[in-house]
């Protein structure tokens, strides 16, 4: 199996600032489910070189790295996350 998308961080703010950063995305979460009844998959995507972090989530789900791009002075895409407390 090949896994094209995107992996980097859900950023829930409070206060306006980050609370906490979750490592996310579709290729991240589709490969969590892969790796749960394969060991023979694949991830294709970007990622920025300073997030080793993104990386080492990735291949810790046992897939093959070979399709990731590291790019140079560039970040991971971060996805923020709003809640309303007073409902939608």
């Amino acid at each position: 199996m090949v896994i094209w998308g995107h992996i980097g961080y859900d950023v829930i703010p409070v206060n306006e600032r980050k609370k906490g950063l979750f490592i996310a995305g579709s290729a991240y979460y589709t490969g969590v489910g892969a790796a749960y009844f394969s060991n023979t998959c694949a991830i294709v995507t970007c990622l920025g070189k300073q997030d080793s972090e993104l990386y080492a989530a990735a291949k810790a789900l046992s897939c093959s790295m070979e399709g990731v791009k590291i790019i140079e002075n560039e970040k991971s895409p971060e996805f923020n996350l709003y809640y309303s407390s007073s409902g939608p």
